[in-house]
C-alpha cells in the first residue's frame, strides 16, 4: 500500500445463490441434502482461491446450511418453511392473521424443536464425515443473536406496521415471546456447546421503514434486554434500512461493529463518521447493481471513492446469482491496495 493510502480492513461474504452457482448445484438440495451442501462448501472455497487467489484450498471450513435467522425463529413459532428447486427458503403463509391471536402462540421445547434437532444432527453428521480430511466444521450458530422485528414479520406480514399503531399492546406481546425465545435459544446455545456467549448479532433489516421513534418503543427495548441478559463484550448489528436518524439506536445498544448497507434511506459514510465516531464499521458494495451491472472500472472507483469518503472497513456480499467474476476481482485487487 502506498504511504498516502489509509489502510482499510475488508472481506467477501459467499452466500448460497452463488456458492450453489459456481458448484453447479441448486438451492433446494443445498438446504434440504448435508451432502450436497458440504460438496457445494468445498467446491465454491476451492474456486475462490483458483480464480481469485482468495481464502484458501487447503484450511477450508463448512457449516451446515444457515437459514435465514429470523425464518428460523418464525418456524419454532409455527411458521412453515418451503424450499424450491432452485430458490431461497421461503414463507409458507402467515402464522398470524389477526395480531390478536398473538397469545395463541407458544414456545415449544427447544430441545425437541425441528430446527434444533435438525442442525444438531447435520453437525454431528458433518463432523464425523469430515473429522480426518483436514476440512474444518463449524458449529451452529442456534443463539446469541437477535431479530426480533425480521421475526415478528415473518410471523405477521406487513400489517405488523399497521399493527403498532393500531394494536400496539399485541405487538409488544408478540416481541416479548420472540425476546424470550431468543433467551432461550442462547441459553441452549450455551448449554450444548458449553462456550459462554462473548458476542451478539442484530439483525434489524426493517429497522429502518419506521421511524426512529416507533422503533425506540415497540423494537430497541427488547433488543437491550438482550445486551442486558448477555452482556457481551462485542455487539454487531446489520441492517440495510437505516438512514442516519436511525443511527442514535446503535449508541443506545453500544455496538462494537456495524455491518452499513447505503441501499436505502440515503444513508452516506460520512453520516456514520458524524454519528458513531468511535463505532468500527463496514460499508457494503450494492450486490446486484455492482456485481450484476457494474464494470471492473465501475468497482475500481467506487471502492477509492468510499476510502476517500472515510469507510473503516469495506464489505462484498455475494448473495446473488450472475454475478461477474470479472467485478469480484477488481473488488479483491483494488482492496489489496489499500491493505
Amino acid at each position: 500500500m502506498a504511504k498516502d493510502k489509509r489502510a482499510i480492513g475488508w472481506h467477501i461474504a459467499v452466500e448460497p445463490e452463488f456458492s450453489t452457482e459456481m458448484a453447479g448445484t441448486r438451492l433446494g438440495s443445498y438446504f434440504l441434502d448435508t451432502d450436497i451442501a458440504a460438496q457445494t462448501q468445498i467446491s465454491c472455497a476451492k474456486k475462490m482461491y483458483e480464480i481469485f487467489g482468495y481464502g484458501s484450498a487447503e484450511n477450508i471450513s463448512i457449516n451446515i446450511p444457515c437459514v435465514y435467522s429470523p425464518y428460523v425463529e418464525a418456524s419454532i413459532l409455527g411458521t412453515k418453511l418451503v424450499y424450491p428447486e432452485d430458490d431461497m427458503p421461503q414463507i409458507a403463509g402467515r402464522v398470524l392473521k389477526d395480531i390478536k391471536d398473538v397469545r395463541r402462540i407458544r414456545i415449544p421445547d427447544l430441545q425437541k424443536a425441528p430446527f434444533i434437532s435438525d442442525a444438531m444432527e447435520k453437525y454431528n453428521y458433518l463432523q464425523k464425515r469430515y473429522e480426518s480430511t483436514g476440512i474444518g466444521v463449524s458449529k451452529p450458530n442456534i443463539g446469541g443473536g437477535s431479530s426480533v422485528l425480521s421475526t415478528a414479520i415473518s410471523l405477521r406480514g406487513e400489517e405488523l406496521f399497521a399493527d403498532m399503531v393500531c394494536e400496539p399492546n399485541a405487538v409488544k406481546d408478540l416481541m416479548e415471546i420472540i425476546s424470550q425465545l431468543e433467551t432461550q435459544l442462547t441459553i441452549l446455545d450455551q448449554n450444548i456447546f458449553g462456550i459462554p456467549v462473548n458476542s451478539l448479532g442484530f439483525e434489524d433489516d426493517f429497522g429502518g421503514l419506521i421511524s426512529p421513534d416507533l422503533h425506540e418503543e415497540m423494537v430497541l427495548p427488547y433488543m437491550k434486554k438482550m445486551c442486558r441478559q448477555f452482556p457481551a463484550k462485542t455487539r454487531s448489528i446489520h441492517s440495510e434500512t437505516y438512514s442516519r436518524r436511525h443511527l442514535k439506536l446503535l449508541k443506545a445498544l453500544e455496538i462494537t461493529h456495524y455491518d452499513a448497507w447505503p441501499y436505502r434511506n440515503s444513508l452516506a459514510i460520512q453520516d456514520i463518521l458524524e454519528e458513531l465516531p468511535d463505532v468500527p464499521f463496514d460499508w457494503n458494495f450494492e450486490t446486484v447493481k455492482d456485481l450484476v451491472y457494474g464494470t471492473p472500472e465501475n468497482i475500481r472507483e467506487k471502492y477509492r471513492a468510499c476510502a476517500r469518503e472515510g469507510a473503516k472497513g469495506m464489505a462484498l456480499n455475494i448473495c446473488t446469482r450472475k454475478a461477474k467474476l470479472e467485478n469480484i476481482r477488481a473488488f479483491i485487487e483494488v482492496a489489496k491496495e489499500f491493505e
